[in-house]
């Protein structure tokens, strides 16, 4: 069962849902959103975190029903923490709720967290909603540490 402890647009230690379905997520309430709006990327690091979260979301959609499962998920886990892994090994593909994304990537400003190269966390317009991407930028570039999907 996959780990994704926040809201659909702002960070709180509380799970919240990827999916929507209680099989799959974690109990939790959702955060109460801030109001800080999301900004196009500003520096390079900024480019290359919006890329990364990009990538992961374009991966992470729920694939076709032939698809192979091993493969799509060999696939997302590459693109995540060790921990991250962990955390959302099991989730079944055909649930993810969106199969596309809609827009760009922002950089999603956090209240109470000071901005850092070493953390960011991007929003994506799907087709099932905004999504949240937390990555960290350990040595081996930025990996995706959490996926915080749209309230339900």
């Amino acid at each position: 069962v996959p780990a994704s402890p926040t809201s659909s647009h702002f960070m709180s230690s509380a799970p919240t849902t990827v999916t929507g379905d209680p099989e799959l997520d974690p109990p939790g309430q959702p955060a109460a959103s801030t109001g800080i709006p999301a900004l196009p990327p500003a520096t390079a690091e900024q480019h290359q975190a919006v890329l990364a979260a990009e990538t992961f979301l374009r991966a992470f959609a729920r694939p076709s029903p032939t698809a192979d499962v091993r493969l799509w998920w060999a696939h997302v886990g590459s693109l995540m923490t060790p921990h991250a892994r962990l955390d959302y090994e099991g989730i079944d593909p055909a649930r993810i709720p969106y199969t596309q994304l809609t827009g760009p990537g922002l950089i999603q400003p956090q209240p109470h967290e000071a901005d850092s190269h070493l953390q960011t966390t991007v929003r994506i317009p799907t087709d099932a909603g905004d999504y949240l991407v937390v990555l960290q930028h350990p040595q081996a570039g930025w990996l995706v540490t959490r996926v915080i999907g749209p309230r339900s």
